[in-house]
């Protein structure tokens, strides 16, 4: 190694001619930054030692380094980016200077000084187990994405944020408690766990993000408290087993996708608050048989129910006024029931769809 092997512009490392190179690296004195993905791919390092004056740690900067085995990172350094370790399994050592005033270490998680922000995880140091200390408040966007060995995660009352992409991809977690404490659970936050089988949302949680349980295939059961006011573009898009739900009542849109390819999802109870019903909402729900929409709808958006393969019976009413394009594609043994004269009683007949009148219904 020499310096000639770094590519350093106007202090800020931006890249390493030699990512076949086997062993120590020692960053350059005067290097600022490691930008984003300064060092991916270079599957030989084995032990990096970043020098003081060092301030930021870019995104992806040591993506994929798999031999990568010990970090020192000075206390000069302020951030570490999302992925800065990502994908390097075999890291089991990383020292943080005693004296940063940024971060410290903690079981295998690089936390902020204070202890309130949890930074990221190191996925070779954690136990299948994870703890997460009472002291954190936040929980990092991108903080434990990848780390395929965790099986359980303990997250303390008192967390507040559930970052974007916390825990995405971690493959073999089974099951996870949101405390109440936490206001949102964001965007992707437990995307891709797909052995994750039980959810439990705590009363008092009031946003679940976009995408945050995207295909979780092994969720069959998830608790929504009625603190909950949003539920997300496709929050559980793709959770194959997901069997059943209740959308609490504080809730009023039904997002884009939000159970779009939910197969085995077969009832789903749509609180009277709700006045939309998103594009593809419940599309691909093949198990779903029928749906009850409460009187405050007023739009249904398009492919809102496609291919539910097993649905036979919509009740629409009077208030809906809009109904997107192939609302019910593929929907081959659909009944409409709604009321004379409404708006869904014309959709049905210009769409070909079978309506029975709820007036003309036989009395028990």
């Amino acid at each position: 190694m020499s310096n000639s092997d770094f590519v350093i512009e106007k202090d800020v490392l931006t890249g390493y001619r030699n990512p076949k190179g086997k062993g120590d690296v020692v960053i350059p004195e005067g290097v600022v930054e490691i930008d984003d993905f300064a060092f991916c791919w270079c599957g030989g390092l084995t032990r990096v030692v970043i020098p003081e004056g060092v301030t930021k740690i870019g995104a992806s900067a040591f993506l994929e380094c798999e031999g990568l085995t010990c970090v020192t990172i000075p206390a000069s350094v302020t951030k570490i980016d999302k992925y800065a370790f990502r994908g390097c399994k075999r890291l089991t050592c990383v020292v943080i200077a005693e004296k940063s005033p940024s971060f410290q270490m903690k079981d295998g998680m690089i936390l902020s000084r204070d202890g309130k922000t949890l930074v990221m995880g190191i996925c070779g140091m954690l136990a299948t187990s994870v703890v997460i200390p009472e002291s954190v408040t936040e929980i990092g966007a991108f903080a434990f994405g990848g780390c395929d060995g965790l099986t359980s995660v303990t997250i303390p009352e008192g967390v507040r944020e559930i970052g974007a992409f916390a825990f995405y991809d971690c493959e073999k977690l089974s099951g996870v408690v949101i405390p109440g404490s936490a206001a949102k659970i964001g965007e992707k936050a437990f995307g891709g766990c797909k052995s994750l089988t039980s959810v439990t949302i705590s009363e008092g949680v009031r946003e679940i993000g976009a995408s945050a349980f995207w295909n979780c295939e092994g969720l069959t059961c998830v608790t929504i408290p009625e603190s909950v006011r949003k539920i997300g573009e496709k929050a559980f898009d793709s959770c194959k087993g997901l069997k059943s739900v209740t959308i609490p009542e504080g809730v009023t849109e039904i997002s884009a996708s939000v159970f779009q390819r939910c197969r085995d999802l077969t009832s789903v109870t749509i609180p009277e608050g709700v006045t939309k019903i998103g594009e593809k909402a419940f599309g691909g729900c093949k198990s779903l048989t029928g749906v009850t929409i409460p009187g405050g709808v007023t739009e249904l958006g398009a492919l809102a129910f496609w291919c539910c393969l097993g649905l036979t019976s919509v009740t629409i009413p009077e208030s809906v006024r809009e109904i997107g394009e192939r609302a019910f594609d593929h929907c081959r043994d659909l009944t409409i029931y709604t009321f004379p004269g409404s708006y869904a009683q014309a959709y049905a007949r210009t769409q070909g769809i079978p309506v029975t009148l709820i007036n003309e219904l036989p009395l028990l």
